[in-house]
């Protein structure tokens, strides 16, 4: 339905077919007419309509082959303006709503072309492009948002702070503080590992208290995902920063209590969630928090026994209990706001 909609939207400008051979000749002039503009403009407005049309993944490509054959060459800046002016609306309307298709296989696959395209534009414009997808409400575009700037040509654009990149910084610095979503935390998590700088802290420590705030009440999904969010996390703190270490032990703390409740007599924690939880921990203790100076195992020890007498007593050996101040704080050097112990989940 959502793919018909933008199929009608699309091809709504459109009551001709351009044909290759017209775009490139308009390709091969020295100017670019406004007749030639509006050609053009069609031309990209078709091929999506062609890509959206398609009957599976491999006539999408086609479609979108012929598309990016025609991008702009070196100096035709009239043309270049036109192309990529149509191109990030359409690529924008798509992105927009590619969530709520039911083919999610036609989805993904989508997702992934829409990326590639968006690669075709130069540091400043698909910068700009990338900030329109970090303000997105859905999930799927703030993905991609981030996942296209881990390429390498785009990393050392951002590095270098190349044209758009202190723009495009900020405004992911925004979306990680709001950011509910393990899978696009994952990303940013890999994008500050790759930088390794202030810009880099600053989103961490966004990320890191969004996150926190999400465990505690009980509303984090695909936890897994987090591991990256620790281990940048945790190299940022081995570098000196000490504004990362209270909301990285509290959120670990919400994560080994929410653990807890599987192996209580009330058990509410759905199977997936617990096994996303087991693996989390079990990554952070054996392979994270030794670069921090704790070697201690004791938790994953109890979770493997299924031991809820056990884990509360680990939880007190890492964390902090009323008579001990706790491995990790102790380890990391801060005290939590409420004196010796981390706060509790409040669900």
């Amino acid at each position: 339905m959502f793919r018909k909609l933008i199929i009608l939207l699309l091809a709504a400008g459109c009551s001709f077919a351009v044909t290759t051979k017209q775009i490139d000749d308009i390709r091969a002039a020295s100017s670019l007419s406004d007749e030639d503009a509006q050609t053009l403009a069609a031309f990209i407005d078709q091929q999506f309509d062609e890509m959206l049309n398609a009957d599976d993944l491999s006539g999408a490509v086609k479609a979108m082959d012929q598309l990016i054959l025609r991008k702009p060459k070196e100096g035709q800046e009239q043309y270049k303006s036109q192309f990529v002016q149509t191109l990030k609306e359409n690529i924008a309307s798509v992105m927009n709503v590619v969530d709520t298709w039911e083919d999610k296989t036609f989805a993904a696959g989508f997702q992934v072309m829409m990326a590639r395209m968006a690669s075709q534009l130069d540091s400043s414009e698909f910068f700009q492009f990338a900030r329109s997808l970090s303000e997105s409400s859905q999930p799927s575009s703030r993905y991609w948002a981030v996942k296209i700037c881990l390429t390498p040509n785009n990393l050392s654009t951002i590095k270098q702070g190349g044209a758009g990149s202190e723009e495009l910084l900020a405004a992911l610095k925004d979306m990680s503080a709001q950011e509910d979503t393990a899978l696009v935390g994952r990303n940013v998590s890999k994008l500050c590992s790759e930088l390794n700088n202030d810009d880099a802290d600053d989103m961490l420590e966004s990320l890191m208290n969004r996150r926190m705030e999400v465990y505690s009440k009980g509303e984090a999904k695909n936890e897994y995902c987090d591991a990256e969010l620790f281990k940048a996390a945790a190299s940022r703190i081995e570098a000196g920063n000490d504004s990362l270490k209270a909301p990285f032990t509290q959120t670990f703390a919400y994560i080994v209590e929410k653990y807890s409740i599987a192996l209580s007599p009330e058990n509410t924690l759905d199977k997936k969630s617990k096994a996303q939880l087991g693996a989390l921990i079990s990554e952070i203790e054996k392979n994270i928090l030794p670069g921090l100076g704790v070697s201690d195992s004791s938790i994953t020890s109890a979770i493997q026994k299924q031991d809820y007498q056990a884990l509360q007593e680990s939880y007190n050996k890492v964390f902090g209990g009323e008579d001990s101040e706790g491995l990790l704080p102790e380890q990391l050097g801060f005290t939590y706001q409420a004196g010796q112990t981390p706060q509790s989940l409040s669900i």
